[in-house]
């Protein structure tokens, strides 16, 4: 059983070395949703989904319009994979 372990807003933006207007950005989009939203405590998976979107557009010059598709692809493909490791 793995131990959830939850992060401020602030803790999430030096973890993604990402200003935290960038994250509350992602949030507005809806390309995640943090843990709590009313006070803005991100998990560990928020964090690894954040790191993604700053991956897509910082490393790989993905464009804002093109994140949501590619989130929708990759959510598809875990929704997949959790159902035949069930």
């Amino acid at each position: 059983m793995s131990v959830k372990i939850y992060f401020e807003l602030q803790e999430v933006a030096t973890i993604c070395t990402l200003p935290p207007e960038d994250i509350n950005y992602f949030v507005v989009m809806s390309w995640i949703e943090p843990h709590d939203p009313e006070e803005n405590i991100f998990d560990n998976e928020d964090i690894a989904r954040i790191q993604l979107i700053r991956d897509l557009r910082e490393n790989m010059g993905v464009n804002d319009e093109a994140i949501p598709v590619i989130l929708h692809l990759i959510d598809q493909l875990n929704f997949i994979h959790r159902g035949e490791n069930a």
